[in-house]
């Protein structure tokens, strides 16, 4: 096993694990619409995955993990991280890349984030190290589980550097809700950050975008979602009842200037 020096921790020369072109280069070189590499299957009978939509249908039909769940997923997932921040191996590099495809990370994102912010970004140095573990795994990682990681890392630990990767990795519907929460973190105004990442994707990104617009107080928010918000490539259904609720829809209808958008609008959500 071979170990750099504990004072030039870097994972620069460290070869990645993975074999094939990372995804962040395939959609920096062919745009949010390339086609990824297939997810790899556990068995010959599982279904296929448009972009995004295991994350979607996972979290909006199943249950919440339990918490035992969690900590039984999080915890080897942790003590590899925590192993590579000490040494920037090849070995370590190569046992955190497995706990990742044992499983999605959807289900324990969040918990993940938490623990990782109490026990790994203690002081400047680990953070460091987290946000370069961050970048290394979004920008080479070649398949989806551990470029979402590399996403979840730059949330706690990334720097206004960072954007442009994750405003790239947030085109793509597999990315968007990692990649725009992490952009959140780094604006001044998250909510904006949402509303305008919104209006550029389609389908499972633009579910899961506009649902964390739910409760918006800004008008033109407002008026966008009643007007154009809720379509998706998915099933309106998913986004109208928020759409309309938020935008106050029996109010928008009652006013002096009903535009023909509006109209329209009011349609596709009462429809839906």
């Amino acid at each position: 096993m071979r170990l750099l020096p504990f004072n030039r921790w870097t994972l620069a020369d460290v070869d990645p694990p993975w074999d094939g072109k990372s995804l962040y280069e395939i959609l920096e070189l062919n745009g949010p619409d390339a086609t990824l590499p297939e997810r790899a299957k556990r068995n010959e009978n599982e279904l296929g995955w448009v972009a995004g939509a295991l994350d979607g249908v996972t979290g909006h039909h199943f249950n919440r993990a339990e918490a035992d769940q969690i900590q039984d997923r999080t915890k080897p997932v942790l003590g590899a991280l925590a192993r590579l921040l000490k040494h920037s191996s090849q070995e370590h590099l190569s046992a955190l890349y497995r706990e990742l495809q044992k499983d999605a990370l959807l289900s324990i994102a969040d918990a993940l984030q938490e623990q990782i912010k109490t026990s790994l970004l203690a002081n400047e140095t680990r953070s460091s190290r987290v946000a370069e573990v961050g970048r290394y795994f979004a920008t080479r990682a070649a398949d989806r589980e551990s470029t979402k990681f590399g996403i979840l890392l730059l949330e706690v630990s990334g720097e206004d550097s960072d954007r442009s990767v994750l405003e790239t990795l947030a085109m793509n519907d597999e990315f968007t809700l990692y990649a725009a929460l992490a952009l959140c973190k780094l604006s001044p105004d998250p909510e904006n950050v949402l509303w305008q990442l919104a209006q550029k994707v389609h389908g499972w990104g633009r579910v899961q975008v506009v649902e964390r617009l739910d409760g918006t107080e800004n008008a033109t928010i407002r008026a966008w979602m009643l007007r154009d918000g809720f379509r998706n490539d998915i099933m309106d259904e998913y986004l109208a009842g928020i759409c309309a609720r938020t935008g106050k829809l029996h109010e928008a209808l009652f006013a002096n200037d009903v535009d023909q958008a509006l109209l329209d609008g009011a349609a596709g959500l009462i429809k839906a």
